[in-house]
């Protein structure tokens, strides 16, 4: 059974009503002096990562059904501080089901970046790469990018 755009953007709309609360599940499965660290900077996203790793020795571990409540969590954080530290807001693709990111929270619209940042991509592309620090990694290079074309915005 399809979807409705409707069913969709209210599953999403209920998503990020629940944003502080999914994020909170999460960090109470945390040990206490990683949950401490969880302050939305681009430090914590390391954090929160390398916790990640340990627990889910791969990527099939993470999306099990078992793990949902780590998954959306860990999802809600990384998008949040993105949000947090780059700007922009939260939304959903609704409107065209041949999209890679159909139906998926998404943030977007930081410094006119038309490319959206979409948090479950990194975190399943974190739970391959086993990096430790991909997500400040990607968070990193985006603030760069944003920088030069505001600079390159300002100087015409």
């Amino acid at each position: 059974m399809k979807t409705s755009r409707f069913d969709l953007l209210e599953r999403f709309e209920h998503w990020l009503a629940d944003m502080d609360d999914g994020i909170a599940r999460v960090a109470s499965r945390l040990p206490s002096e990683l949950r401490d660290r969880l302050d939305f900077s681009s430090e914590s996203l390391d954090v929160l990562e390398r916790w990640m790793l340990e627990r889910f020795p791969s990527a099939q571990h993470i999306v099990a059904p078992e793990a949902v409540v780590e998954l959306d969590g860990v999802v809600r954080y990384v998008g949040e501080t993105f949000r947090r530290l780059l700007g922009g807001r939260w939304v959903a693709n609704v409107d065209d089901p041949q999209n890679a990111f159909y139906g998926m929270p998404l943030v977007t619209g930081f410094s006119e970046n038309p490319t959206p940042i979409a948090p479950h991509a990194l975190v399943s592309a974190s739970a391959d790469r086993r990096t430790g620090c991909f997500w400040r990694t990607v968070l990193e290079n985006s603030r760069k990018r944003i920088s030069r074309k505001s600079a390159n915005e300002d100087s015409n």
